[in-house]
Order: C-alpha cells, then sequence, then structure tokens
C-alpha cells in the first residue's frame, strides 16, 4: 500500500513539472525532448507498483459480507405500488378533467403480487358528477375496478 501512495505522489509531481515546463518552455524542440524525459519517467514511475508488487498482490476475501436482498426486494415493490399509484391518479384526473369533471381527491389502491403482477382493486374518488366519473375510471382501468364514493 506504500508503493502505490508513493507512486501517487510521483505521478502527481512528475504531472506537475510537464505542466509547468510546457506553460513556462519557449522552444518547441527543448519543450519536446524534456516532455519525452517526463513521459518516460512517468511511464516507468507508473508501472513500478505493478512490477514490484504482483507477487505480493493478494484479492481481498468477501466471504464474510452478506447481502440482504429481501430488504431491497420490499423497498422496490413498495415504491412501485406508490409510483403506479401516483401515475394512475394523473391519468384519471387528467381524463376527468377533458370530460369536465371536477375532481377534489383521487386513491388508487394498487396491489403487486410476488412475480411483480400489477392488479388495481380499488379507485376512491371524491367529485360531484360520481357516476360520470365511475364510468371513466371503469372504462380506463376495466370493469372489474371498484369505484368508491368518497365523499360518503
Amino acid at each position: 500500500m506504500e508503493n502505490i501512495k508513493t507512486a501517487v505522489i510521483a505521478v502527481c509531481g512528475i504531472s506537475a513539472v510537464r505542466c509547468i515546463i510546457g506553460g513556462i518552455s519557449s522552444s518547441a524542440k527543448l519543450k519536446n525532448n524534456v516532455m519525452m524525459i517526463l513521459n518516460i519517467m512517468l511511464a516507468v514511475v507508473m508501472s513500478a507498483p505493478f512490477l514490484n508488487g504482483c507477487s505480493e498482490f493478494e484479492i481481498p476475501e468477501f466471504s464474510g459480507y452478506s447481502l440482504d436482498y429481501d430488504y431491497s426486494q420490499d423497498k422496490y415493490a413498495q415504491k412501485l405500488c406508490e409510483t403506479t399509484a401516483e401515475n394512475i391518479s394523473e391519468i384519471l384526473e387528467q381524463q376527468f378533467s377533458s370530460s369536465g369533471i371536477y375532481c377534489e381527491k383521487i386513491l388508487v389502491e394498487v396491489n403487486i403480487s410476488a412475480e411483480y403482477s400489477i392488479s388495481i382493486s380499488r379507485v376512491m374518488i371524491i367529485t360531484e358528477d360520481f357516476e360520470a366519473a365511475a364510468l371513466i375510471v371503469k372504462s380506463c382501468l376495466g370493469a372489474e375496478t371498484e369505484v368508491v364514493n368518497g365523499a360518503e
């Protein structure tokens, strides 16, 4: 690890010197010669830790780590439910407004199975024209969707 740290410091130093010489040098021939020498030095410094440390290099073991995928799957399903409900609410709101129906609130109940199959089981709406809104919901989401009047 110490070799890599030293190599990184050397690479930074050589790069800084290259930038300074590139900015100061006015002669193209001198500049090209110095840059070539610095490029060779840079290549040697960058390859030295790998050439010296090939025999000492070990891959760390990852057997002590365990990843809990169930937690992320639950979070994924929950976020999928929320996003689906929000998207359906927005679509229904657009359908209502294009039909001239004002709707105060739309709540969509979404169920997701273990295979990530999405089903919309219930929609609660608060509107003055409930029957027309219910027809729009059933035409968009299917006749089997339960539509509940939230004003009652």
